[in-house]
């Protein structure tokens, strides 16, 4: 028998023998089908696509490959049985290390298993990530260079080689690009978008474009069937949407990618990239002002998988596909494709399809005429009550008058209203939510939208069973809603609204169906299903252009559904569709605003807190404030002891007893000692920010206002810059505030920032004024020559017109 016989009847055998250990190797990410045995080795990190890739090409070429994985951390791993049998019956085995990390963690495992089994390291092919030389035909270079074509000349050569016969010329392996642009059923890949866009000229291709930003491994995987698939559905929509990838998405390379004469080449971008540097991209996606949107995979597991959880995505994934991109300026983070444990990642295709139609609906903002657009803008029902509209430290109406004249002086179709006539407008429609409101009046006052219930009928069947049966269970049928009346025989969803043109504002409705107490009860509960009216209500919404969620905050973004990664069937994504949502949004708080632009699917517009004084007391609490001040100057005895009682008392109505954890009694016999906590306690609630007002959005604080905003939040680090004790009817008195030296010092600073650099604030300290701008602001004037300018309590020799005049 020759020798190549003999190595043919020998992985004849060991391929069976490879087959049927397969199933008992307890570290083993998927079995093996007939072939020549070959191992893979890796860790967590490698991409279950690259073992599908060697799957499916090992099999066509006659070998079956079976992959061990390891977690990449965790403890030492002594011995494996699975790994040693399957190295003694493996004819080829390879061992994945995208990175040192990698390497140092099987390097051990391997070296100690191979010495068990008595297998030479000659054997084992190490793959290490990066570019192979172009030159370069060895069997790692193909393995390097990854992709369906390298993959399978790699088997070849393995073929041969197993066989010991000459390598076939087999050519040299075909190297992804850096960076490069991809479209289905291209010859080619194109070096930039400006060159794909010239090609699809050619072809007859139109659409406005759409630039879909992956990582080049998608492309050395070759798993990009999935990327296909969703590429063709803004097809569907009209869309010419391309995939640029690279190795790295930085500046540099995106602008030479998408960038021809500083003009990025799409109307939107669509992210489906990790971003660890996305604050730094910021000032490039600024410079192209297009919406950049984000994108999301589910890394756990299947998309069944995904569909099931409660969670979403993982708390470990916010940093990457939440803040990281975030911090880059993108929007509308949606889940869009699953990666199984084993075989090709899943396009979900209704959260895909969002993303597509999301697409459409954001370029449609850039190229519609603002003549032709229309807007729907939500307001709420707070605080509670049935004529109350509101949003947190934001005057509705007043900024409500600022938008309708602002869109007007844009072009839009807009009929401005004055703040009194829209509290006239809105209040009608906000009581039709509490009981015994004649719907069918609003109806017939053009107060009130009809949406046809046959239309919300065949939308809502159209919805999966999960989605429709716990509504069903807690509200009925859409017909037993009391919102629906007939009109012109046909029964209709009563929709109340008020029309200006092409900009409509109507009350958010509640997720109950009647609010009997004024507050939502159902607001901020997380599994109570919406109501058909406020499906009903949204579905009519998304008939706009885009939809204003007015102020901070409303009841959407809270509803049921999934913590992180919603479903587009999820109650907490339902009611939004493809509309695009801006939120103007309180700019302090944050937490909310998460909630808001996540679960909101919604472009964040931050408004300006209103502005802030100083609480001071009230007339009650001053008197007292007085009363423990002339305690401290009484002797001890019948007077002393008659104020003890009177403050007492005040301390009693006032509750302070309480704030500080005190009885009446424990006070009594400890005055002194309770006053030496209450004084202190006294002095931060007037020091405390108090608002003046409430914000209106769009409108700049009068500079007064500006300037004790900033006087209240340097209040602080100021005063103890001074290094002196504050007289407390600077705490307490507003006159006190602005002649006090903190606001003489803040007026020096807004006037000449280095002049206020220069100022020594310490107590007794004189300093040199060199400029006559710091001159003058410290009521000195002068001609630049250096003076000296007194700041503390001692003169030094000089007239006292600096910060101590006054």
């Amino acid at each position: 028998m020759s020798v190549r016989a003999l190595l043919a009847r020998c992985l004849a055998a060991a391929a069976l023998s490879f087959c049927a250990a397969a199933s008992c190797a307890p570290a083993t990410a998927g079995g093996a089908a007939a072939g020549t045995p070959v191992l893979f080795l890796s860790v967590d990190i490698t991409p279950a696509a690259k073992h599908a890739l060697l799957e499916r090409e090992g099999k066509a070429a006659g070998f079956a490959v079976r992959q061990i994985e390891y977690p990449l951390r965790g403890a030492p791993i002594e011995q494996d049985p699975a790994l040693d049998r399957a190295l003694r019956e493996a004819a080829l085995v390879w061992v994945d290390i995208p990175h040192a990390t990698a390497e140092a963690r099987l390097r051990p495992i391997v070296d100690a298993a191979l010495r068990r089994v008595g297998k030479p390291e000659a054997q084992v092919l190490w793959i290490p990530a990066g570019e192979p030389a172009a030159s370069d035909r060895s069997l790692r270079a193909y393995l390097q260079a990854g992709g369906p074509t390298n993959t399978r000349t790699a088997f070849a050569l393995a073929r041969a080689q197993l066989a010991g016969t000459p390598a076939p010329d087999l050519g040299p392996p075909q190297l992804i690009p850096q960076r490069g642009i991809h479209y289905p059923g291209a010859p080619r890949l194109f070096a930039d978008a400006a060159e794909f866009r010239a090609w699809a000229a050619q072809q007859g291709l139109r659409g406005e474009p759409v630039a879909l930003l992956l990582h080049r491994y998608h492309f050395v995987q070759g798993n990009t069937a999935w990327l296909d698939r969703w590429l063709a559905m803004f097809r569907e929509r009209g869309l010419l949407a391309y995939a640029a990838f690279s190795g790295q998405l930085s500046d540099q390379p995106l602008s030479a990618l998408l960038e021809r004469d500083g003009q990025v080449q799409a109307r939107v971008i669509v992210n489906h990239s990790l971003l660890p540097q996305g604050a730094s991209l910021q000032p490039t996606f600024e410079r192209w002002g297009v919406p950049v949107l984000q994108t999301q995979p589910y890394r756990q597991d299947q998309a069944a998988a995904w569909e099931g959880s409660e969670t979403g995505l993982s708390q470990a994934d916010i940093p990457f596909y939440f803040a990281q991109p975030e911090a880059a300026g993108l929007i509308d983070p949606v889940v869009v494709v699953a990666h199984p444990k084993r075989g090709e990642p899943e396009l979900i295709d209704r959260q895909a399809a969002s993303v597509a139609g999301k697409a459409a609906r954001w370029i449609a903002l850039q190229t519609r005429s603002n003549a032709d657009k229309r807007l729907v803008a939500f307001v709420y029902n707070y605080p509670p009550g049935g004529s109350n509209f509101g949003a947190s430290f934001l005057n509705v109406p007043r900024s409500l008058a600022r938008v309708s004249e602002g869109l007007k002086d844009a072009g839009y179709a807009v009929t401005p209203k004055a703040e009194a006539d829209w509290i006239a407008g809105l209040k009608p429609l906000l009581s039709a939510y509490y009981p015994g409101t004649d719907l069918q009046a609003l109806l017939d006052a053009d107060q009130a939208e009809a949406l046809p219930l046959a239309r919300y009928t065949a939308w809502f069947d159209a919805l999966p069973a999960a989605v429709r049966d716990p509504m069903v269970a807690k509200w009925g049928p859409p017909a037993s809603s009391r919102y629906v009346v007939r009109q012109r025989g046909e029964p209709v969803f009563v929709i109340p609204r008020l029309k200006l043109g092409a900009l409509t504002v109507l009350p958010q409705p509640p997720r109950e169906e009647t609010l009997r107490n004024g507050q939502d009860p159902f607001m901020h509960r997380s599994r109570t299903p919406l109501s058909h009216h406020y499906l009903a209500t949204y579905l009519w919404a998304r008939q706009a252009d885009a939809i204003l969620h007015f102020g901070t905050h409303g009841t959407q973004e809270w509803a049921p559904g999934k913590l992180r990664g919603p479903d587009v069937w999820d109650p907490v994504w339902l009611p939004l569709g493809d509309t695009p949502v801006i939120y103007p949004y309180i700019v302090d708080n944050l937490g909310e605003a998460l909630t808001a632009k996540r679960r909101g699917r919604a472009l964040m517009v931050s408004h300006r807190t209103p502005s802030f004084a100083p609480a001071g007391f009230n007339a009650g609490m001053a008197h007292m404030h007085e009363l423990m001040h002339e305690w401290e100057t009484v002797d001890p005895g019948p007077t002393r002891q008659g104020l003890e009682r009177r403050m007492l008392q005040q301390f009693v109505e006032h509750n302070l007893h309480r704030d500080l954890g005190w009885s009446a009694e424990r006070i009594a016999a400890d005055f002194s000692g309770f006053l030496e906590l209450l004084h202190p306690y006294l002095d931060r609630l007037a020091q405390s920010s108090q608002p003046k007002g409430l914000a209106v959005f769009g409108v700049v604080p009068d500079e007064d206002q500006r300037r004790g905003s900033i006087l209240q939040l340097l209040r602080v680090p100021l005063i103890e810059a001074l290094g002196e004790d504050i007289d407390e009817a600077f705490l307490i008195n507003h006159e006190g505030v602005a002649k006090a030296r903190p606001a003489r010092w803040l007026d020096v600073a807004l006037k000449d920032a280095q002049a206020a650099s220069q100022l020594d604030l310490r107590p007794s300290a004189c300093v040199a004024v060199g400029t006559p701008a710091a001159a003058s602001a410290l009521g000195r004037g002068g001609r630049g020559e250096t003076r000296s300018s007194c700041v503390g309590v001692r003169v030094c020799g000089c007239d006292v017109h600096g910060l101590d005049a006054g």
